[in-house]
């Protein structure tokens, strides 16, 4: 299915481009795209490929998916929600989409396993400090250099493309 559009539920629209990400679009605008990672072995344990947001969700796609509303900035992310807002987002967005997905997948919080293997740029052997570089300024907000109203992916992307993001601690269940 790559390059074309898998069918169209509600105006969403999923696809798969020549490298296998895949973006997620409504109307024709896109919302989000998604980064393909090849699964492989790391920390001792074996991954499966998957795919992780490039980006943090904003309050504009949080406020599409669960609010039908276009309220909201696409360039900031949304803060201050927990773990059940988040399956309830991750839950609806699958509803909108399943029949578009590659077979197999749906939209999850990434574990943290997987978060630390796409921030080590989907090769274990990476010796990056931080997510793409050895200076945490040049690719993460901080308490140093932000108030937390920062604009999502304007620090630079890690090889794979990708910015800080969320994680699932299963330890505790939260993020």
């Amino acid at each position: 299915h790559k390059g074309e559009d898998m069918d169209n539920k509600n105006n969403l629209r999923v696809t798969l481009d020549d490298k296998n990400n895949l973006s997620i679009t409504l109307d024709d605008k896109n919302l989000y795209n998604m980064i393909y990672v090849k699964g492989d072995k790391y920390d001792n344990k074996l991954l499966d490929d998957y795919y992780i947001g490039e980006k943090e969700v904003t309050e504009d796609l949080w406020g599409k998916i669960m609010f039908n509303s276009n309220s909201g900035n696409s360039k900031v992310s949304k803060k201050d929600i927990g773990i059940e807002e988040v399956n309830e987002f991750c839950n609806k967005l699958n509803k909108m989409c399943s029949s578009q997905l590659p077979s197999g997948y749906k939209f999850t919080i990434p574990t943290e396993l997987q978060w630390e293997f796409a921030a080590k740029e989907g090769d274990s052997e990476c010796k990056s400090v931080y997510s793409g570089s050895n200076t945490i300024s040049d690719v993460a907000w901080y308490a140093l250099n932000t108030d937390d109203n920062y604009i999502v992916a304007t620090k630079a992307p890690n090889k794979l493309g990708i910015y800080d993001r969320w994680i699932l601690n299963r330890l505790n269940n939260s993020i």
